[in-house]
């Protein structure tokens, strides 16, 4: 029969052996620099900057710290970001939106053709919320346009919004010369 009742000592082994598989795990995962959270099993790095900045800010700030604005391509990358945002971000009033980088030089009204990734790769991944890209101004300074990806994590769907705008962003690494962590 199945005893639903732990012992302080099954409990002390259950967490010894999770403790195994999460050092497990990280051996396999990239080291990466104080302050960034390694992907496991790969060779990325997150780091969740809770300082709101405009898009082109927070751009910059990852480019300054050798990663550009998180590229979502992988339903992966896109489960493990949500999870450490929300955890980062506890308590942040900005309705768990972040930028990401994404970003567009045309923006129109239900076009999604123009969109790249600041980092360069290939903008497949559509995650578009109901109605968006919409292009909307409302919110914007004078003669802007929504041109920028903002990710809102209550619906994990996309937006565009105006650059000008000041959120959390999410930047992304790949360290080049892999080495796991011991």
């Amino acid at each position: 029969m199945f005893n639903i009742y732990w012992t302080l000592e099954s409990e002390a082994q259950v967490r010894s052996q999770l403790d195994k598989e999460v050092a497990a795990v990280m051996a396999q995962s990239a080291c990466c620099s104080d302050g960034w959270t390694p992907l496991p099993n790969s060779n990325k790095c997150f780091k969740v900057e809770s300082k709101k900045s405009s898009w082109f800010d927070a751009n910059q700030t990852c480019t300054d710290h050798g990663g550009y604005l998180l590229s979502m391509n992988n339903q992966t990358d896109i489960q493990f970001v949500v999870s450490l945002v929300q955890i980062s971000l506890q308590g942040n009033d900005s309705g768990y939106s972040v930028w990401v980088g994404g970003r567009t030089n045309e923006p129109r009204k239900s076009d999604t053709t123009h969109w790249f990734w600041t980092d360069g790769s290939d903008f497949e991944a559509h995650l578009w919320a109901k109605g968006e890209p919409n292009n909307s101004q409302e919110y914007c300074h004078a003669k802007e346009q929504e041109s920028c990806l903002q990710f809102v994590l209550n619906n994990k769907k996309w937006n565009d919004n105006c650059c000008s705008l000041n959120f959390p962003f999410i930047c992304e690494q790949i360290v080049s010369d892999w080495t796991p962590c011991k």
